[in-house]
């Protein structure tokens, strides 16, 4: 069924649960800063500020660091510490091109595989999707971002949920970070368009329905199309690796790939 949780490789990709450990709390209050951007690219995260910030000591803080490092959002230096890694347009070629491998693939299994929970789960995340937009689309003063962000990873979680490898989510939750925090630092929050909305109820609607290729298809257009904004909005930064990649993301990550209809809305 396509519900059913394997007995092998990592199997937590959600956050659900409020960590049970010191350590774990600072990992994902730390995880959350640096893909927020609240903690910037290169940030040297000097020891007794951390612990001063986050309320948390010496070995809980350095098995946090240590997580954080082989997740990629952190890097150890020699004798030197901790230090937020920094980001390149390099980096999120190579993110948004192994996205479009991996996460297809979990795609093309989870509709193939899934049962009614996984149908529910999908229809669920998809109306916290519409929420998030409803929120975001009122004039407050509430940073909607976090709320919008957490309900888009979900909805694309719930689509591959049923794929059946606990490997292939991992993989899938690490690069979402990355690609979550490239859009954070770079990419301005405005009101969130109707029609994107609208895409996210289309995949849902082929996912249900197990077109493959048609959900596929249209995945693959978000990711790319999502990339592009990014890399129009780190170009315009002057992100340092710029000038290494003068042909776009697009040609660069998919050249086989047609362009798709122009749309007009953000990722």
């Amino acid at each position: 069924m396509g519900s059913t949780i394997s007995n092998w490789g990592p199997i937590t990709w959600t956050r659900a649960q409020a960590p049970k450990t010191q350590s774990g709390a600072a990992y994902e209050q730390i995880r959350a800063d640096i893909i927020s951007g609240r903690l910037k690219p290169g940030t040297k995260l000097l020891s007794e500020r951390v612990k001063a910030q986050y309320g948390v000591g010496s070995s809980p803080l350095r098995e946090a660091l240590s997580h954080l490092t082989a997740s990629g959002l952190v890097r150890a230096e020699d004798q030197k510490g901790f230090r937020v890694v920094e980001v390149s347009l390099g980096e999120l070629i190579d993110v948004a091109r192994l996205r479009l491998r991996l996460e297809i693939q979990a795609i093309e299994d989870s509709v193939r595989q899934g049962d009614l929970d996984w149908e529910v789960e999908v229809v669920s995340c998809f109306h916290r999707l519409q929420h998030a937009v409803a929120g975001a689309s009122r004039d407050n003063d509430r940073d909607y971002a976090t709320e919008w962000e957490d309900s888009h990873r979900a909805f694309h979680f719930a689509i591959m949920g049923a794929c059946g490898s606990p490997w292939l989510k991992h993989f899938c939750d690490r690069l979402y970070d990355q690609t979550e925090r490239y859009r954070r630092i770079f990419v301005k929050y405005q009101k969130i368009p109707s029609d994107l909305l609208r895409e996210h109820k289309q995949m849902m609607e082929l996912a249900l329905a197990r077109n493959i290729d048609g959900v596929c298809d249209l995945m693959r257009s978000h990711i790319i199309y999502a990339a592009e904004l990014t890399e129009r909005d780190m170009r315009a930064a002057g992100v340092m690796d710029a000038d290494r990649f003068p042909t776009g993301i697009r040609q660069l990550v998919l050249p086989e790939m047609t362009d798709p209809q122009v749309r007009s809305h953000d990722r």
